[in-house]
């Protein structure tokens, strides 16, 4: 099995790949600004997270960001606390609202898991209120506090699992708090890139001439 790829237009907007077997014609337009890397990172998965960023209004390095810094870009149940799984970091309120539990999140592929991402953003009922990277992780946190400066405050829920982004200790988990984590984060899993990582292209299905 294989792709071949050219630049019809030759201005680095438009790549068209053919599955060399089945006929399939794949098309991507634009690029992620950064390498993404990771055991479910495939042509295919980023091409999922331009179709699942285009139905949500967001930016499809935007959204990576927020699953790279969640959870590493990874399926499985969080290793810290084990209450929440997957790629943002679903926890069992936010699997029951769109339909799903951990357990069956956890059985899933990432590809499948992303369908159950965008659905919970548009549950959120945010969508076209998430301007930039932190509106993003702001809802993925606690949809009501978009908009606001403060978070989580000592006491909720929220806080009780976050209490680690309290940097400053006065009982309150900020928007800014929640920004520098990203920031971390996101050197932690840039500066961790494998060497011989290769830069992949997303692929998106656009045609199917096998009937397959």
């Amino acid at each position: 099995m294989g792709y071949y790829g050219y630049e019809p237009s030759g201005d680095g907007k438009a790549i068209f790949f053919r599955n060399i077997e089945s006929g399939r014609e794949y098309a991507y337009h634009g690029y992620f600004k950064y390498d993404w890397y990771g055991e479910h990172v495939t042509p295919e998965f980023l091409g999922k997270v331009i179709d699942v960023t285009e139905a949500i209004g967001v930016q499809p390095d935007d959204l990576m960001m927020i699953m790279a810094s969640e959870s590493g870009i990874s399926t499985e149940r969080s290793p810290y606390h084990g209450q929440a799984v997957g790629l943002i970091q679903f926890t069992n309120e936010a699997a029951s609202a769109i339909g799903t539990t951990l357990e069956e999140l956890e059985k899933m592929t990432a590809i499948e898991q992303l369908y159950y991402v965008g659905e919970y953003y548009k549950k959120s009922g945010k969508i076209g209120e998430m301007k930039n990277v932190v509106d993003i992780y702001v809802v993925n946190a606690a949809p009501s506090s978009l908009g606001k400066a403060v978070v989580y405050e000592k006491g909720s829920q929220g806080y009780s699992g976050n209490s680690d982004l309290d940097f400053d200790n006065d009982g309150k988990i900020t928007r800014d708090e929640l920004e520098k984590h990203l920031e971390k984060r996101m050197v932690e899993y840039l500066s961790n890139k494998p060497e011989n990582h290769k830069r992949l292209i997303p692929i998106k299905t656009i045609k199917n001439n096998s009937g397959g």
